[in-house]
């Protein structure tokens, strides 16, 4: 049972799971975009090292990959992610160093809604998140409503650690 395996949660029902996986989906995936555009990390400009024919910006916040992970991996299971920041970051001479990323912009995204529990293992929950996209930017914002696109997708959540992580977005 989901529910022996994290205290206080004895007592929850279906929708209070669901309501606790929408509050985690949207922080997981804030968090998921200010680390892949490079958001959450300043970086100073004028220093850079390249390696493998890219450049590499200096972190100005964190001296390591651990240190400025650390937040990501207090949400995310590094199951499945244990090589992800190896091309994103660097260390070097006991400084981290950052690649310059940003996110595309033919993606015209709405929201996403976490809608019901799929499937239950043993120390794992996946619910089904409907994703909503705008097919176009218009003008009318009415215009706008009128176009909207779902599509439908998994959210796994794994209790690792004593506390539940995201497994999978």
């Amino acid at each position: 049972s989901i529910n022996a395996l994290a205290a206080g949660t004895e007592s929850w029902t279906e929708d209070d799971w669901i309501t606790w996986a929408n509050d985690l989906f949207a922080t997981a995936c804030s968090l998921e975009f200010d680390y892949e555009a490079g958001g959450c990390i300043t970086t100073d400009g004028s220093s850079s090292i390249s390696v493998n024919g890219m450049d590499y910006y200096l972190a100005t916040d964190y001296n390591s990959i651990e240190e400025a992970t650390a937040d990501y991996f207090s949400v995310f299971s590094k199951t499945g992610r244990e090589n992800k920041f190896a091309e994103l970051m660097q260390e070097q001479d006991g400084h981290l160093y950052i690649i310059p990323a940003g996110r595309g912009s033919d993606i015209f995204y709405k929201e996403s809604l976490v809608t019901s529990i799929s499937n239950i293992g043993e120390n794992t929950i996946e619910f089904t998140v409907e994703n909503y996209y705008y097919e176009d930017l218009y003008d009318d914002p009415a215009e706008q409503e009128n176009h909207i696109t779902m599509t439908t997708d998994t959210f796994t959540v794994i209790f690792e650690d004593r506390v539940w992580k995201v497994l999978n977005l």
